[in-house]
């Protein structure tokens, strides 16, 4: 039996030791007098919050009333307004592109409000603003959006604990040294996968709970945060339909997903252009850490993306349409999932190491101790990604024997950062290709068909 009490603990220790060590200078100057550390880089306040709200371009251009167009910013009136610490919220998506899905961009707007209202509007790096306001601003930003990601990582917690009572597991001592792991410590307070995934187990759990619009509608939620994770839906569905009574069930189910994921309709409305950048992603670069850069020879390639979604469009089929060496329903299921986000995640083209996080929470608790083991080195490389990746030009003057070109480029083939992502890769390729024949096969099994309502 699990220690849920002492399993949400661990996580929360995890969870705090990423909230320190993601902390911006701001929050760390504003709640401590002084720079404590030097911050890891995270998604929430390097890629979303410092473009939206702190690049100083943004007002330079704004109050000389130029074009904004080489910025995140679409609506220059609301940029020019907030340069001069007017009171005035804009709006994600409309205001400004970033390209989040629709409940990702929700809880940024939540937290990015916030954080505009509690500093008086005094977010924009700009003369008009006060600097100790802007830094309060980003404290309040930062530890709104922490919060949800506490929240999520005890959610899912709680959810793995329970779900353990529903599949067979190898090693339930495993359970405890998941939220330790470095890629869970490094990408906790990074990015919204920890959202993202506690919603997919919750919504598994629900599922195995036979509550299926509760499963769908928490799905939704998660793709709606998300794309990773459309691939349960995919395989919750395929199997619900192949059940002799199961269209009732994927009818609840695809109600309550169906209700959520309407909310990409607001994109569509608001900016339909910025829709095929949450779906497809930069058309510049087209391998990001991806198992294909050194076949395709360089990032922005567009070999990879069509070996990607050719790979991914295969492999997801084949772990849709082949059975698995189990009889028992939930079984299927889960295993089927995990297989199914190893397959994408390993072969997509844009492998960012946060989405690492995605396979930690489902498939560490398949694992025997010696598997784990492996899973370990991998996930340790994992965590080196974004720790090294600003220290390229160094590792390349350090392993000059490689015969590296001297310059800060993390994303070329000749890059110390990429052979550190393509050695995980091969690693994940590995595993899945254990993975596939340890629970996959071509010969169709007796089935639990009735699952009782």
């Amino acid at each position: 039996m699990i220690n849920r009490k002492l399993l949400v603990i661990i996580t929360i220790v995890s969870i705090t030791i990423s909230f320190i060590l993601h902390m911006p200078i701001e929050a760390q100057e504003t709640l401590f007098g002084k720079p404590i550390i030097t911050p890891i880089y995270s998604d929430i306040v390097d890629s979303y919050y410092r473009k939206v709200f702190m690049d100083k371009k943004v007002c330079d251009l704004a109050l000389k009333n130029t074009s904004l167009k080489d910025t995140i910013w679409i609506n220059s009136d609301t940029a020019r307004r907030l340069c001069l610490g007017e009171k005035v919220l804009p709006i994600i998506y409309h205001d400004y592109s970033l390209a989040l899905p629709p409940f990702s961009g929700f809880l940024w707007f939540i937290s990015s409000s916030f954080s505009l209202v509690i500093s008086n509007y005094n977010s924009m790096y700009s003369p008009y603003t006060d600097p100790e306001l802007r830094s309060l601003s980003i404290t309040i930003y930062y530890i709104i959006m922490s919060i949800f990601i506490f929240g999520s990582a005890i959610l899912l917690a709680m959810a793995l604990s329970e779900i353990s009572n529903y599949i067979n597991i190898k090693d339930h001592r495993l359970l405890y040294i998941l939220p330790l792991l470095p890629s869970f410590i490094v990408y906790g307070i990074y990015g919204t996968e920890i959202i993202a995934g506690s919603l997919i187990i919750f919504s598994i759990l629900m599922f195995f709970k036979k509550r299926y619009l509760l499963s769908g509608l928490t799905s939704g939620l998660s793709v709606a945060t998300n794309l990773f994770s459309t691939i349960p839906v995919i395989i919750i569905v395929y199997e619900l339909i192949e059940l002799k009574k199961g269209l009732e069930y994927a009818y609840r189910y695809l109600l309550g997903f169906t209700a959520i994921f309407a909310s990409y309709l607001v994109i569509v409305l608001i900016n339909p252009p910025l829709l095929s950048k949450i779906f497809i992603g930069s058309n510049d670069l087209m391998c990001e850490n991806c198992i294909f850069l050194y076949l395709a020879g360089s990032p922005g390639n567009p070999l990879s993306r069509s070996l990607s979604i050719v790979f991914i469009v295969i492999l997801t089929l084949l772990t849709m349409i082949l059975y698995t060496k189990d009889h028992d329903f939930n079984n299927i299921i889960y295993r089927k999932i995990v297989i199914g986000l190893l397959a994408v995640i390993t072969f997509h083209y844009m492998f960012k190491p946060q989405y690492f996080l995605f396979l930690t929470f489902s498939l560490v608790i398949l694992l025997s101790l010696k598997e784990f083991l492996y899973y370990l080195f991998i996930d340790l490389l994992n965590s080196l990604i974004i720790l090294l990746w600003f220290k390229d030009k160094e590792l390349r003057i350090l392993f000059n024997f490689l015969g590296s070109k001297i310059q800060y480029s993390p994303l070329s083939p000749d890059s110390p950062i990429q052979i550190i992502a393509f050695t995980r890769n091969i690693l994940l390729l590995i595993m899945l290709i254990s993975l596939f024949a340890r629970y996959m096969t071509l010969k169709k099994d007796y089935r639990n068909y009735l699952i009782s309502s």
